[in-house]
């Protein structure tokens, strides 16, 4: 996905009233923004559910991933944490 910019966001969202669930498959981080994400991205109106994973968190963001924007997101049936945050750069 390419990186949006201050001017122009990519935006990821549910269409209301609709309910967009996403359900990654074991192993999977369903939101991850390592060193060299993409920026400028909002995250709006979706289930994050992380039922079926293992990893210990739902939404990654580690050092260089910037300008990013989540509203009104509900993380659920994590094993762990549902949002973390790194700030020593790992891309894994």
């Amino acid at each position: 996905m390419p990186s949006g910019t201050a001017g122009n966001v990519v935006t990821i969202a549910g269409y209301p009233p609709e309910d967009v669930t996403l359900q990654p498959p074991d192993g999977s981080v369903p939101i991850r923004l390592p060193p060299g994400a993409p920026a400028y991205l909002v995250f709006q109106d979706l289930i994050i559910d992380c039922v079926n994973t293992t990893v210990a968190e739902c939404i990654y963001l580690s050092n260089g991933a910037n300008h990013n924007r989540f509203f009104q997101l509900e993380v659920t049936r994590l094993t762990n944490f549902g949002v973390a945050y790194s700030d020593f750069g790992q891309t894994t």
